[in-house]
C-alpha cells in the first residue's frame, strides 16, 4: 500500500506541476505559482509526512481558481475527478502517515 501512495503522490505532484508550467502564457502568472507551490509541498509529503494535506487542498484549491480565471466557471467533472483523486490520497494518508500506526510511513 505504501508504494500505490507514493506513486500516486508523485504522479500526482508531477502531473500538476507540468500543468502550472506548460499552461497558456495569457494566464496571470499567481494561480499558475499556486498550483506549482502545492505540487512541490506534495513531492515534499514524501519526506515530511504532514504536508500533504497541504498540497492536497491546495491542489485543489488551485483547481477552482485556474478554471474561474481561464473559463470563468468551474468544470464539474474535472473538479469530481480532482475530489477523487485527493480523497484516495488523504485516505491512503491517514492510514499509512500516522505516526506510530501499523504500516506508517516514517518507519
Amino acid at each position: 500500500m505504501k508504494i500505490l501512495y507514493r506513486c500516486l503522490t508523485v504522479v500526482y505532484a508531477l502531473l500538476m506541476g507540468a500543468s502550472a508550467i506548460m499552461v497558456d502564457a495569457e494566464m496571470p502568472l499567481w494561480p499558475r505559482i499556486l498550483t506549482l507551490l502545492c505540487a512541490v509541498c506534495l513531492l515534499a509529503s514524501l519526506r515530511w509526512w504532514q504536508l500533504l494535506p497541504v498540497g492536497v487542498l491546495g491542489l485543489l484549491a488551485a483547481a477552482l481558481v485556474n478554471g474561474l480565471v481561464m473559463y470563468g466557471q468551474i468544470h464539474f467533472s474535472h473538479l469530481a475527478f480532482r475530489l477523487l483523486v485527493s480523497v484516495l490520497l488523504l485516505g491512503l494518508w491517514w492510514r499509512l502517515g500516522r505516526p506510530g500506526s501499523a504500516g506508517s510511513l516514517q518507519q
